[in-house]
């Protein structure tokens, strides 16, 4: 028996097979063969992923977001999709959502790509800050 099984790897995690022939005329062999889609052409597009966009027809990447700007949705064609992360708020840039600034740092601009430490007599025990609250009498920091 001859057996010749394909693997198609189309995605990360996707994979398809496909019996192609069996002979019983021969000793039993079993071949398997891994082929990675992308070396043979690609089979379809596909719409640009949250915090990318692409302006141009016939390209093959998609653009990512500048650092600061974020955009959530899928298939976007303009730089002007991503917008700005709030206050409180920041991102590195090509990603579909912004990350709240962590306890002890905060972002009073729109735009950030980064979140400030509060200051010395300062604190922030939420995540999100817009502004770090003052130690009281009595308190250190």
């Amino acid at each position: 028996m001859q057996l010749l099984l394909l693997l198609y790897n189309c995605a990360l995690t996707t994979f398809h097979s496909l019996v192609i022939k069996a002979n019983y005329d021969y000793i039993s062999l079993i071949l398997i063969s891994f082929i990675d889609c992308r070396s043979y052409g690609q089979t379809l597009c596909t719409s640009c992923a949250a915090g990318k966009y692409q302006p141009s027809t016939g390209r093959g990447e998609c653009i990512d977001c500048i650092a600061g700007k974020y955009v959530a949705s899928t298939g976007n064609t303009v730089d002007t999709a991503c917008t700005d992360c709030g206050t409180g708020r920041y991102t590195e840039g090509g990603s579909g959502f912004c990350l709240q600034c962590p306890r002890g740092q905060y972002q009073d601009v729109t735009g950030s790509t980064e979140c400030i430490d509060c200051a010395a007599g300062y604190y922030m025990a939420t995540e999100g800050a817009t502004v770090c609250s003052q130690c009281s009498a009595g308190e250190s920091h």
